[in-house]
């Protein structure tokens, strides 16, 4: 017998498929109930308000899922559905003061990191206190958790698993220091919140306010290499592939996700574009145009230093690539 979430599952996609809007929300607030800290069922139950024609119900759940993921460090996402609600309602003044206040958030500002070695510590006093009134029979207690230290259970079992990671690394045919520098650099280019963490207020609002939502069906192609840069973009939603001609041949050097960003190369540096990048699904994005961007950095200076560092991680990654293929 299927489960109650299959059960909404399989008559999510039945009313979806139909175009019975209403019917596919109450589905999703039945999914809500069951995981109610997943963002993308609420993203999904604003756009199908939307689609019903429930304009209220839309901005109440847009709001919901901007929170959830703004809360889970997915900035670019928080952004995109802020500005959803921004599109249907401009009145909703709310909406716009927590996009603003996205790069200054816990999860985005890297705070959240703070908290937990804290926690831990606080039980830590109790025993102390406690071993006070007996004094012979405490003194032995303290050599005692030292020896458990010193028997190193928890790095033997460390040690065991870097050899299997070892031997995937040999199976796939790359070298390990090479695999994680590979991995290195592609965690710190997905990472944009770096990004927008180093901006002040100041500087996030104005970058955010010029950010323009942009839509694009699977397969199609986003920028085209040759081009004249005219813009970057944050993928919101879906992903993109970088295709390069190299010899008469399209290669491809890298899979884009949700929360990565393209196309600043040529707007830093000039020249036209390095590389086409394809919509891999059905995609959105933010884009920031070039005369939007230089304005800003005109009235904000040090942004373009920000960039820069940016610039410098993706080119290194870049060249990196090209290396490996012309091998």
């Amino acid at each position: 017998m299927a489960s109650k979430k299959e059960q909404l599952s399989t008559d999510l996609a039945k009313f979806v498929e139909q175009s019975q809007w209403a019917k596919a929300v109450a589905c999703l607030q039945g999914l809500v109930q069951l995981e109610p800290a997943n963002a993308n069922y609420y993203l999904r139950m604003g756009d199908y308000n939307v689609k019903a024609g429930n304009k209220p119900g839309a901005v109440k759940a847009y709001y919901q899922a901007g929170k959830l993921f703004v809360d889970s460090g997915f900035s670019v996402k928080g952004i995109a559905t802020y500005k959803m609600i921004l599109r249907l309602a401009p009145a909703e003044k709310q909406a716009r003061e927590l996009m603003l206040a996205i790069n200054s958030s816990p999860a985005v500002a890297g705070e959240l990191m703070s908290p937990p070695p804290f926690a831990p510590e606080a039980p830590a006093p109790p025993p102390p206190t406690e071993a006070a009134p007996p004094p012979a029979a405490e003194a032995a207690p303290p050599p005692s958790p030292p020896a458990p230290v010193e028997v190193a259970p928890p790095p033997e079992l460390e040690l065991e698993q870097e050899p299997v990671l070892e031997l995937e690394i040999e199976m796939i045919g790359s070298e390990e220091p090479e695999e994680k520098e590979e991995k290195k650099e592609k965690e710190e280019k997905k990472d944009i919140n770096p990004l927008f963490a180093a901006f002040t207020k100041e500087e996030f609002g104005a970058f955010v306010d010029k950010l323009e939502p942009m839509q694009f069906m699977s397969g199609e192609r986003m920028i085209a290499e040759g081009d004249e840069g005219d813009a970057m973009y944050l993928i919101s939603r879906g992903g993109g592939r970088v295709v390069k001609e190299i010899d008469g041949q399209e290669v491809v050097l890298d899979e884009l996700g949700e929360g990565e960003f393209f196309g600043e190369m040529s707007l830093l540096v000039g020249g036209p574009r390095s590389a086409s990048v394809f919509s891999t699904a059905d995609t959105e994005v933010l884009r920031l145009k070039s005369s939007d961007l230089f304005d800003i950095m005109k009235q904000y200076p040090r942004i373009e230093g920000v960039l820069e560092q940016f610039y410098d991680k993706r080119s290194k990654a870049m060249r990196q690539k090209m290396k490996e293929i012309r091998k």
